[in-house]
């Protein structure tokens, strides 16, 4: 007998736990009598499992109280017997494929996933069986396979933190660092535990994700991704699992929260000051992670430029990985341009800046005369170049703090609609611009 034919004799029997629905109505009778009955003379028929079922099916609605025929209809005992079957054959062929895959869950995982779908299997049968559950289930936003986390009573007092791929270009930005020790700083101050989510591969990274939603070992996730996968995307949806994004412009989506620094405006406050300066050329110093068109502080750049009548030249976009040393390299590479006239820098962070202020010196660059820089982000070793660098100060105290406020408000079961929040960047002027 092959598997599906189980199935087929399973979901029969099955058929029967439907009737047990009537119990809710306190329907009288021997119920286990009359279905075991039905059972026995469906498997003596010789008929296909789909025959059988419906066999059943007909058989349970002949037998209920005429004053319930209106609600248990043999079309509605027929849909709780298709859901139960669909349910049955798509958890078999997700773990028919997890072992094909080599995927060997926990025992307690194994636990999670079952309750997952009792909980899904449950409600959905609630819903078919009495109409006015489907309605009430809508109003207060229950959705397949997000049940569980309905109906979850306790918390576990931590936040899951999603990490980008790139760690070791993200281990040299210090402006990460100085967000996720904040971060650290304002969950510990309540009682909150963090639980990092990273992968080395990005083929890993969606079942990684997956697991850490499905476990239930986390209240809510925040992120410091640059972008999420739209399959990770609709898992924060499916599970409704309260979600705040740091510091990274995501997609838009009904769950999706997002606090971040207003790049563009700062990029124009950087582009009206240089382009009031006596400055000739001017240079975007980009990421080569992050394309032009998709910028803002670009684009803010060139728009305060433009405000002061000056724009960028050809060829006046470096690129470079996120690091003093590709910074030095790229400035090293293009160091005709920077010989012969003044030139006003825009480095996409602090720690570029640095890079460039040590190609320039290499070159003879004369700092502030020759060339003025601008970075961005106002890390704490900014005050201590030499020269010290003029920059962007973000409030990320604030907007670690609100973010923080934010998830813990949603984790309790606050109504917060979906936001983009922008915090406004300072200007700090210091020796390496007039």
């Amino acid at each position: 007998m092959d598997f599906l034919s189980v199935l087929e004799i399973i979901v029969v029997v099955i058929c029967a736990i439907t009737y047990g629905f009537m119990l809710f109505f306190k329907v009288r009778g021997n119920v286990l009598g009359a279905v075991s009955e039905l059972i026995a003379l469906a498997e003596a028929s010789g008929l296909t499992g789909s025959e059988k079922m419906s066999q059943v099916v007909n058989g349970l609605y002949v037998k209920i109280p005429a004053p319930l025929k209106k609600i248990f209809t043999p079309e509605r005992l027929q849909s709780i017997a298709q859901t139960i079957f669909d349910w049955m054959r798509k958890y078999a062929d997700e773990y028919k494929a997890n072992t094909e895959a080599g995927v060997v869950k926990t025992p307690e995982e194994v636990k999670t996933d079952v309750a997952v779908a009792a909980a899904d299997l449950a409600i959905e049968l609630l819903k078919l069986t009495v109409p006015e559950l489907k309605k009430k289930a809508e109003e207060y936003g229950f959705v397949l396979n997000s049940q569980a986390r309905s109906l979850k009573t306790s918390k576990t007092n931590t936040i899951g933190v999603l990490f980008p791929l790139n760690f070791d270009s993200l281990s040299k930005n210090l402006m990460f660092t100085h967000i996720f020790d904040q971060l650290q700083r304002e969950l510990s101050r309540r009682s909150y535990d963090i639980m990092i989510v990273y992968d080395h591969d990005p083929e890993m990274k969606s079942n990684t994700f997956e697991r850490v939603i499905r476990s239930g070992k986390v209240d809510g996730l925040i992120n410091f991704r640059p972008q999420l996968l739209q399959r990770e995307i609709d898992l924060i949806e499916k599970f409704r699992i309260p979600f705040v994004s740091l510091h990274s412009a995501l997609q838009e989506s009904s769950m999706l929260h997002q606090l971040m620094i207003d790049e563009e405006n700062a990029g124009f406050q950087i582009g009206v000051y240089l382009g009031g300066q006596d400055v000739s050329r001017y240079v975007y110093m980009a990421v080569d992670d992050e394309p032009p068109e998709r910028s803002a502080r670009l684009h803010g750049f060139m728009k305060g430029l433009a405000s002061a009548g000056k724009a960028l030249g050809e060829d006046s976009i470096l690129t470079a990985e996120r690091s003093p040393e590709a910074a030095y390299e790229a400035v090293m590479a293009s160091s005709a341009m920077f010989c012969r006239e003044r030139t006003g820098f825009f480095v996409y962070n602090d720690m570029m800046a640095l890079g460039v202020l040590n190609a320039l010196r290499e070159l003879g660059v004369a700092v502030p005369d020759q060339a003025q820089v601008f970075g961005m982000d106002d890390i704490p070793l900014a005050s201590w170049f030499t020269p010290r660098l003029s920059t962007m100060r973000s409030p990320v105290r604030q907007m670690v703090g609100d973010g923080c406020d934010l998830l813990i408000g949603l984790i309790e079961g606050e109504e917060i609609a979906p936001r983009t929040t922008y915090y406004q960047a300072q200007m700090v002027l210091r020796d390496t611009t007039r």
